[in-house]
């Protein structure tokens, strides 16, 4: 598929609360857990501003809001949105914007920067890793911090068919003609799109990402998730 074709939406937040957050998938499980290791490690937060960029419904707002001094919470999609204003809204230090991350402001604020990009938002976001990695050299300055999960194309095979199945009620069937797994596309009958990048890929973005260290590194079972210092 081609990284410029549009994934209709399918994410209604409480489904995917059920059949993600609360699921019964020990990989999904897993990947979440890590995920949360990551988070808790970080140091020296209270000073920060952090951009939770594919927020969804703000599974994790209410972390982000107690561990940094603002939470930005990003997010395209309208039905997730719903929630996340109002999870925001609990907050004194959370704003939430129904965009396209491309299109926020992320100059406004200029010092003490955190990035998140949680769960495969990269998946969904329909780009090349050549674009993806363009632009956020482009908004990333020297100081900033960067966490960002990727699923890798390698276990999308067989871990990964397994997940969609857990999934299917949300996603849909999977359709073996238009899923291609050597190149990491997921293509559901219902037209869902998803892209696990390949060993290729993940290499070409460590590479070309501007950073000055990657700070904490998880490779589970079909993830991997990465924390760089920029």
């Amino acid at each position: 598929m081609n990284a410029n074709d549009k994934t209709p939406s399918f994410f209604e937040a409480f489904k995917y609360m059920e059949l993600v957050e609360f699921t019964s998938n020990s990989d999904i499980q897993n990947c979440m857990i890590d995920e949360n290791i990551i988070l808790s490690n970080l140091r020296n937060t209270q000073h920060k501003t952090v951009f939770d960029i594919g927020a969804g419904y703000g599974r994790i707002t209410a972390f982000l809001s107690a561990k940094f001094n603002q939470v930005e919470s990003i997010e395209i999609e309208a039905e997730m949105y719903k929630v996340l204003k109002i999870r925001s809204r609990q907050f004194n230090n959370c704003n939430s914007q129904n965009l396209d991350y491309k299109a926020y402001k992320y100059s406004k604020y200029s010092e003490e920067r955190m990035f998140i990009f949680a769960q495969n938002t990269f998946g969904t976001l329909n780009q090349s890793m050549e674009t993806f990695t363009s632009f956020l050299n482009l908004i990333l300055k020297k100081g900033d911090e960067l966490v960002i999960t990727f699923f890798t194309a390698k276990s999308l095979a067989s871990i990964g068919q397994s997940v969609y199945k857990s999934l299917e009620e949300m996603v849909g069937k999977i359709n073996h003609e238009k899923s291609d797994f050597r190149s990491g596309d997921f293509v559901s009958e219902t037209n869902y799109y998803s892209k696990w990048v390949t060993e290729k890929e993940l290499c070409f973005f460590i590479e070309n990402i501007n950073h000055k260290s990657i700070l904490q590194d998880i490779e589970g079972s079909f993830y991997k998730i990465i924390h760089f210092k920029i």
